[in-house]
């Protein structure tokens, strides 16, 4: 049996002398003489256009994701940092302090170097350095420092407190992008695995079903044999519409009427929501040799 025993069926007359054609609940079950019986193979081109692709994406995904989690922890942590030092600090004493910034586009990076005595005489140096946008300072009140009483290594200079605004947009809006891209990129590498696992599923156990076509949009190679196709369709009437990404090259998806409103694909009861769209090579999948 095509379909489960117990469903309320149809069998519509064949098309193709050789086909079965059943609808059971909306669904239209096919046996379809152009389809061989399953299990088949994934086609060895697929499995390492999707191999490829989510190790790549999910190495690119990581590295945004990571300099995300950085940017966050390093620009809090810093900012948090100087805002308690100044709050409790003490000034310091016979301040110099030598600043190198660097402005590129909107971003304004903080580089300096500062020496100061504190309330024991004693001599200190240091370094800071932070990264802002639109981190515009007062250059009269740069050489202001304070240092912590507990640990006078510790310093901060009133720079640091007056761009504190654009330490904080910088921390946002770059750790926000980060991993915006990073997230976008996980989320590409975690559905090409998807993918392979489906096209896996529907190769060893699968029923063939027809899906109703809601568009396509065919991008050609300058050649004109090889391509993808981004293929919109539905398993029934009402059903949600699904988006497969179809690599046709020149012969297009799997037809299954002469009007080209209709297509075939592979339903695996392990992922009944997804049905697996074929070119009429049967790309994704292949014959089993």
């Amino acid at each position: 049996m095509l379909v489960k025993p117990g469903r309320p069926t149809t069998t519509i007359r064949p098309r193709v002398p050789g086909d079965e054609l059943t609808v059971a609940h909306g669904v239209r079950y096919v046996r379809a003489v152009a389809i061989p019986e399953r299990p088949l193979s994934v086609h060895p081109e697929f499995a390492r256009r999707m191999r490829i692709g989510f190790v790549v994406c999910a190495f690119l995904g990581l590295l945004p994701t990571v300099a995300s989690i950085y940017v966050a922890v390093d620009g809090v942590g810093s900012i948090l940092s100087d805002q308690s030092v100044w709050d409790a600090g003490k000034q310091g004493h016979q301040v110099s302090v030598t600043d190198r910034n660097k402005v590129k586009f909107v971003f304004v990076s903080y580089k300096l170097d500062a020496s100061w005595v504190d309330d024991r005489g004693t001599s200190h140096h240091g370094k800071a350095e932070w990264e802002t946008i639109l981190g515009v300072t007062t250059p009269r009140m740069r050489g202001e420092l304070r240092y912590d009483p507990a640990d006078p290594d510790r310093f901060v200079v009133r720079a640091a407190i007056e761009t504190i605004g654009a330490r904080w947009l910088f921390v946002v809006v770059v750790g926000g992008i980060c991993s915006v891209l990073g997230i976008i990129l996980l989320i590409a590498a975690w559905e090409m695995r998807g993918r392979l696992r489906l096209a896996r599923l529907c190769a060893v156990r699968s029923e063939v079903v027809e899906c109703e076509l809601v568009s396509q949009k065919r991008v050609m190679g300058k050649n004109g044999a090889t391509g993808w196709a981004l293929v919109r369709f539905r398993l029934q009437p009402h059903a949600p519409i699904r988006k497969q990404r179809l690599y046709v090259r020149e012969l297009g998806p799997l037809w299954a009427n002469d009007a080209k409103t209709r297509v075939y694909a592979l339903r695996s009861p392990s992922a009944p929501d997804r049905p697996l769209v074929l070119a009429a090579d049967l790309y994704p999948l292949a014959p089993r040799t």
